[in-house]
């Protein structure tokens, strides 16, 4: 009986993975071919580098407050 509830549960995380996979991941790399044919990479690359350097910034910020309120 436990065989047979551990065989059941490796069906299913093999059927969760495979719809995950088909439900997730092609539409994404789909979405990200689409960005890499009709926006410039030097654009791309400019706005997340903008976008984590900003990110960078209000983490310190937030670590430097907390020290100074603690």
């Amino acid at each position: 009986m436990i065989k047979e509830l551990i065989f059941g549960g490796f069906l299913a995380l093999k059927e969760y993975i495979a719809l995950h996979i088909l439900a997730c991941f092609i539409p994404v790399f789909l979405l990200a071919g689409a960005m890499v044919s009709f926006i410039s990479k030097k654009y791309l690359t400019i706005s997340i580098f903008r976008l984590y350097s900003t990110m960078l910034i209000e983490l310190i910020y937030k670590k430097g407050k907390q020290r100074l309120c603690t």
